[in-house]
Parts: C-alpha cells; sequence; structure tokens
C-alpha cells in the first residue's frame, strides 16, 4: 500500500489512474501510487477514454495515459473528446480538434455546441448552422439558436420559435413553440404560452401541453409541476 497521506488530494481513480494534488500542483499516479504523470500541472482533470485536460502556463492541453501531450497546451479553453472531437478556444473564436491535435475545425466560430451524431452547430455571423466532421457545412447558418442532435433531430429556432431538424436541414417539426428541448428517450419536452408537455418525433402531442414545468424524460418517467406541485408520469402522461 502507498503512502497516500503524501499527496495534499487524491481523487478516484478513472481509466487505471488517479489524479492528485501537491502543493497546488496536479499529476496523476496509478494503483500502485507510481507517479506515471508528473505533477507539473497547473490543473488536471480525470481520465476519459485514455485521455485528461491539463493546463500549463494558464494555457489547456490534452494529454494521454502515458503522458504524451495529444493536443498542444496552446487553447484558452478545451472540452473532452466527444464521438473523437474536442472543443478549442482561442481569443474568443471557437472549432474543433481531432485526437491528432489536428484542427479539424477552423478556430473562427463565435460559438459551439457539442458535436453530436456526426455534425456540429457553430455560430457564425450571429446565426447558427451545422458543420460535418469535416468542417464542410451540412446546415446553412440561418438560425437564431440551435442545439445538438438527439435520435436524429436537432431543435433550433428563429424569430422567436423554435422547432426541429432532421441532419438534411429539412424542418420535421414546424418552428411554432416557445421554447423546445432536445429528444430524450423518444420524447421532448416542449412549451408553449407558458404551459408545458411532450412531443414525439412525428410532432404528435403525446402528453398535452398543461403543465406549468417540467423536466425530461430519465429511465421512463418525468417530473412535471401541476397546480404549484411536482408529480412524476409515465410516458403516457399516467401518474406513479
Amino acid at each position: 500500500m502507498f503512502d497516500n497521506k503524501k499527496y495534499d488530494y487524491i481523487a478516484e481513480y478513472s481509466d487505471g489512474l488517479a489524479h492528485v494534488v501537491l502543493n497546488n500542483m496536479h499529476g496523476f499516479i496509478d494503483e500502485n501510487g507510481n507517479e506515471i504523470i508528473p505533477i507539473i500541472y497547473e490543473l488536471a482533470f480525470d481520465f476519459i477514454h485514455g485521455f485528461a485536460r491539463v493546463t500549463l502556463n494558464g494555457k489547456w492541453g490534452i494529454i494521454d495515459k502515458n503522458g504524451n501531450i495529444r493536443i498542444n497546451t496552446i487553447y484558452d479553453h478545451l472540452t473532452d473528446f466527444n464521438e473523437g472531437f474536442a472543443v478549442a478556444e482561442l481569443n474568443n473564436k471557437f472549432g474543433l480538434i481531432n485526437k491528432d491535435g489536428k484542427e479539424v475545425i477552423p478556430i473562427i466560430y463565435e460559438s459551439v455546441n457539442s458535436y453530436s451524431e456526426g455534425l456540429v452547430g457553430m455560430l457564425l455571423n450571429e446565426k447558427w448552422g451545422f458543420l460535418d466532421s469535416v468542417g464542410k457545412v451540412a446546415i446553412p447558418f440561418e438560425y437564431d439558436d440551435a442545439g445538438s442532435f438527439s435520435e436524429g433531430l436537432a431543435n433550433v429556432e428563429l424569430d422567436g420559435k423554435s422547432g426541429f431538424i432532421d441532419k438534411t436541414g429539412k424542418v420535421v417539426i414546424p418552428l411554432m413553440y416557445d421554447f423546445v428541448d432536445a429528444f430524450a428517450e423518444g420524447l421532448a419536452r416542449v412549451e408553449l404560452d407558458g404551459e408545458y408537455g411532450f412531443i414525439d418525433k412525428a410532432g404528435k402531442e403525446v402528453i398535452p401541453l398543461m403543465y406549468e414545468d417540467a423536466d425530461n424524460f430519465c429511465d421512463g418517467l418525468a417530473c412535471v409541476k401541476l397546480d404549484n406541485k411536482w408529480i412524476t408520469i409515465d410516458k403516457y402522461g399516467n401518474n406513479k
């Protein structure tokens, strides 16, 4: 058993390594207490699928489990990899980087969502559109707001109304709601005139817009607010 009192902080093990802190510097140890990655970073985050974010000299990068720098510490911020890509920020602009450190989408965009299901929502000239994994425009920059693709559809907003598009850019659920959330378990939370309900992917309101508030479905159940009280319903709108 190694001396766990050596460090100021030891996180839980993730991907076989634990994030440790000593004198406000960060590194990683294995399950035997061996320092696999030197304690030289200003910040470090847990390994996820073999990669961890770190900062050095105030800049963000990503390392692998051998301590090799996979993305140089030159960015103002980085996210974890999602479907093979990390969002990078530099000088208040955003782009995407792959696991080889290549900027597959240049860092020129004003905002960005998570890469999901092969597409990523980006903001350019105050309009949202979607790019594919090589930076080609898949859906034109024409929306006032956009979410990420989930279950094949993405929520978008134009002129104060929201609905859903598919990956070809076709509007499959009309932009008629005041608010819509991403699909989860086949249903999406929507709001119109202060009342919440749920629609399916065909746009059918399977749970009427009659609630004062609502959360997304998880494991077949959702919490909704009615008459100032929270209750739980199933996907048929039945109280549980």
